[in-house]
């Protein structure tokens, strides 16, 4: 995990500022590229981790809904049906030319943890990254850009893991070096999709989705506020 000065430097380089001949950083999100970035989630109803029928209706959009949170995990209250919610972040890559890719640096902002349940421990949330992807269904399907329902629980795709933070962690922001993953997309196309999955693994079932208690991550969505929307870091050489 990257220390926060780090964090808070690159929220006001752009492409638009950096100097062409030397070093350029380019922030991919809502704010400065909105045509770049996609957010959506899918709900398990059932937490068995399938998740059945088509798109539409199931997987949610929330990039034009400003009040809208990302409450990874067991969603759940009086009269609400509980659910497991994972979230899907979408950025497409900038052409990299002939320039070096030296960092890529996802930064998410934690606003708040519930846990509605403390004799059940919250697990640490977890991101996840897709080592392949359709990366022509970014235009080719537009709502949903390739994202389908059966990758709520796709283990084989979303093979790598890093963990974001756990309960013990205070409100601020997250900064997690995906460099790897990265140069990982660049390798099978000049500009590719890069997608993560946000979730709480919990393979024991110590979340109980039917108890009318959330217990989940709260980090800022992409609508609420420039300087704390989820945001993708690109530094070139």
């Amino acid at each position: 995990m990257l220390p926060l000065v780090s964090a808070v430097f690159w929220l006001h380089m752009s492409a638009h500022g950096a100097d062409s001949s030397g070093p350029r950083d380019i922030v991919l999100c809502e704010a400065e590229t909105p045509a770049e970035t996609a957010v959506y989630y899918i709900d398990d109803k059932n937490n068995t981790g399938v998740v059945a029928g088509g798109p539409r209706g199931v997987i949610i959009p929330i990039d034009e809904t400003p009040d809208a949170s990302i409450a990874v995990g067991d969603l759940g209250g009086p009269d609400i049906e509980g659910r497991m919610r994972k979230f899907f972040l979408m950025f497409r890559l900038p052409p990299k030319a002939d320039r070096k890719l030296s960092q890529a640096v996802l930064r998410l902002r934690l606003g708040h943890i519930t846990n509605e349940n403390p004799e059940s421990p919250l697990p640490p949330v977890a991101l996840y990254h897709a080592g392949e992807w359709l990366d022509e269904k970014w235009d080719a399907d537009t709502d949903f850009h390739g994202l389908g329902v059966a990758n709520f629980g796709d283990t084989d795709l979303f093979s790598e893991k890093i963990n974001v933070c756990d309960a013990a962690t205070k409100p601020g922001f997250v900064t997690l070096d995906v460099t790897k993953m990265i140069q990982s997309d660049y390798e099978r196309a000049s500009t590719p999709v890069a997608v993560f999955r946000l979730e709480i693994s919990d393979p024991d079932k110590v979340l109980n989705i039917l108890d009318q208690t959330s217990n989940n991550y709260n980090f800022f969505g992409p609508g609420q506020s420039p300087d704390t929307a989820p945001a993708l870091q690109l530094s070139f050489e």
